[in-house]
């Protein structure tokens, strides 16, 4: 199994008692952390059903509107980030990516995950419902996808201008 797949496997992707432990603290500590691949380190254990939030909240400074404004279910959807990446509303690097930009993985053409770079090339990224974890670039579940994409970091009260502003793109991405 390549480390991906393992990464795959321990979140719970097709098994439900995996995504429980994945999600829930108490079990993440206990049955989870012990069998992370080195080098990943938890940042911030899982924040349990009523404090949720996903991978492009974190990457885009937006967990502080969950808090003042509520909206659906604590989640940043693709469609939401791909609107902001075609109106430019955030910036595509064009120089190396450094501490506090924001990586976006891509399966295929599906916007899947998002991460904030940290120190020493690492990434710092919220992994469904469970984990805030710092780890390599490519050290995520194989879903995440293979392309990455680097774009400059936001502010805040940037993130909460572009979330007021094109609220109405936060919907899950129509199924198929």
């Amino acid at each position: 199994m390549t480390i991906r797949e393992i990464l795959t496997d321990i979140t719970g992707v097709g098994n439900k008692d995996k995504l429980l432990r994945w999600h829930d603290a108490s079990r993440f500590k206990n049955e989870v952390m012990p069998i992370l691949p080195s080098p990943i380190e938890v940042i911030e254990l899982p924040p349990g059903q009523q404090f949720q939030f996903n991978c492009f909240t974190f990457a885009l400074e937006l967990r502080c509107i969950s808090a003042e404004t509520p909206f659906t279910d604590g989640f940043i959807y693709s469609p939401f980030v791909e609107k902001l990446i075609a109106e430019k509303a955030i910036t595509k690097l064009n120089r190396p990516p450094a501490e506090g930009d924001v990586v976006f993985y891509w399966n295929g053409v599906e916007l899947k995950h998002a991460g904030k770079i940290s120190r020493n090339d690492m990434i710092i990224s919220k992994w469904s419902g469970g984990p805030i974890l710092k780890h390599p670039l490519l050290y995520v579940p194989v879903d995440y996808g293979e392309k990455n994409e680097y774009y400059e970091g936001i502010s805040e009260k940037r993130a909460k201008q572009l979330f007021f502003q094109y609220k109405s793109w936060n919907q899950p991405p129509a199924k198929i």
